[in-house]
């Protein structure tokens, strides 16, 4: 080291400046986490209309999406820009650490008249809307009626609150004698309030 220091001596005996740090990094990974972080964001969300405690500020992508269409749909735009796409390890780090984000999984068929509606062009859904407009209202106001009629059920033991999907399929021997052997068992309650609701 003192030899490196005498060779790089001046003629008034002044050693030159330091040249460490002077070349930038080939490796820009913090500018790529960001470009990845937008990229993330760009993808439409679906609203998680019911959501549990444990999915509470998680947000979801449609169920179609994977990580690897995701990627693949990065480094294209990256490379139209002509830059260098960051690793495909890299962008799931951002994705599981910067995100609480998941794929949604549907746990039950939505109703006729949604995706009736959601299926349709333009011209079709302008149409519609007013039915499905009512349609989106009285499932907001059943959503209502029935969380009333669990809260009235909670600890009382005098009033009691059951829901059914009527809709869940069609009617056949098994499940009409599922319903009748239900309603045997349960007749002989005295209920003081009963309410029913169609989803």
């Amino acid at each position: 080291m003192v030899e490196t220091v005498f060779n790089k001596q001046n003629e008034a005996g002044v050693c030159g400046p330091d040249h460490r740090g002077r070349q930038q990094s080939a490796n820009k990974l913090e500018e790529r986490r960001l470009v990845i972080k937008e990229h993330i964001k760009s993808f439409p969300r679906v609203p998680n209309l019911y959501c549990r405690k444990e999915t509470v500020g998680k947000e979801f992508l449609e169920s179609q999406m994977t990580i690897e269409q995701m990627y693949n749909l990065y480094k294209q735009s990256r490379e139209k820009t002509g830059a260098k796409p960051a690793s495909d390890w890299v962008y799931r780090d951002v994705l599981w650490t910067q995100f609480k984000i998941s794929f949604h999984h549907r746990n039950r068929d939505p109703c006729a008249t949604c995706m009736s509606y959601t299926n349709s062009n333009e011209e079709e859904k302008s149409q519609k809307q007013e039915e499905y407009d009512r349609h989106i209202r009285e499932k907001k106001l059943v959503a209502v009626i029935k969380e009333e009629a669990k809260k009235g059920s909670s600890g009382k033991c005098y009033y009691a609150s059951a829901a059914f999907d009527l809709e869940g399929g069609a009617l056949n021997a098994q499940s009409f004698c599922w319903k009748c052997l239900l309603f045997e068992k349960t007749e002989h309650l005295q209920l003081y309030r009963i309410q029913l609701w169609y989803r």
